[in-house]
């Protein structure tokens, strides 16, 4: 994915990070085709946002798993706790059956290892997809947390777990509250309104953005003078923009980057969804038909 030589600086926001490593091929095409004229690059704070977003809860459902009676109990345990529609619970809640009862009786063994074993390759995969990194402005010291290079044991995935979370619990050795002052500044100096009513009336049909514009507010008027990962979990899309590079285009497919494009005048490189994807894939084939037809 990291291309080498001269081109645009590009830089891939979390959702296209998603897209690259997770997504359908129709949306790892979509980033292909958006970074094909750069080198791209990601910040440590892109990695924290993947690590927070997809490692930790892999790393709880591998306990869950490990405390369960079977890998049907775990799923099934797993579906109650989340927050979504039916299909999705309905997935989980059979999943067991076309994916690990053929493993007989070992069924629950075999998955943690798998599993265990597969939550460190992704981030192993993580480092070795993305070399390039751009600087992190606020020096984010759950971006920095890595698995040791060894065979994979359970102890790899406690102390990697305890350790974020300890980090998330306290407070932690980043320089979020020097990046929030420098920011102001210049935000101030180059009078750039980034969260004012007036703009979210202006962008109100972007939720995302909306949403973000009130948690900047609430920043900017915080008695609280310590960093907290809490802050970061609320402004992920504003602190994204703001600290990714300036000459950089900037890779996504969340619809809040749309306001902060215009008002920051930055270059934003929208992905399609996949349900995008495919209606053009099938107008596409349906041009293709009609140009072959005699």
């Amino acid at each position: 994915m990291t291309k080498t030589g001269k081109g645009r600086r590009i830089f891939l926001e979390t959702s296209a990070v998603i897209y690259e490593l997770h997504g359908h091929s129709l949306m790892q095409a979509a980033v292909r085709n958006a970074t094909t004229d750069g080198r791209v690059e990601v910040s440590n704070f892109i990695r924290m946002e993947y690590l927070r977003g997809f490692v930790l809860n892999l790393i709880e459902f591998y306990f869950l798993l490990g405390e369960s009676d079977s890998v049907e109990d775990a799923f099934i345990d797993w579906s109650q706790k989340i927050n979504q529609d039916r299909k999705l619970k309905v997935i989980l809640m059979t999943v067991h059956s076309w994916l690990v009862d053929q493993d007989d009786w070992q069924a629950k063994e075999k998955s943690l290892r798998r599993l265990g074993d597969g939550i460190v390759r992704l981030v192993y995969t993580f480092d070795e997809v993305f070399i390039r990194r751009s600087r992190d402005h606020l020096s984010c010291e759950l971006g920095r947390i890595f698995f040791p290079p060894r065979a994979f044991d359970e102890n790899m995935l406690l102390e990697f777990y305890d350790r974020f979370k300890n980090i998330q619990r306290g407070v932690p050795g980043c320089d979020l509250c020097y990046f929030k002052a420098w920011q102001k500044r210049s935000l101030l100096a180059r009078r750039i309104d980034l969260h004012s009513d007036a703009r979210r009336q202006e962008f109100r049909r972007y939720k995302g953005y909306v949403s973000q514009a009130e948690r900047l507010e609430a920043a900017a008027t915080t008695s609280d003078t310590s960093p907290r990962c809490r802050w970061c979990e609320r402004l992920g899309d504003s602190i994204i923009i703001l600290h990714a590079p300036e000459k950089a285009a900037l890779v996504t497919a969340d619809q809040a980057f749309v306001p902060f494009r215009q008002i920051l005048n930055r270059e934003v490189r929208l992905l399609p969804s996949l349900a995008q994807l495919k209606r053009q894939l099938r107008q596409q084939q349906v041009g293709k038909r009609a140009t072959d037809t005699p």
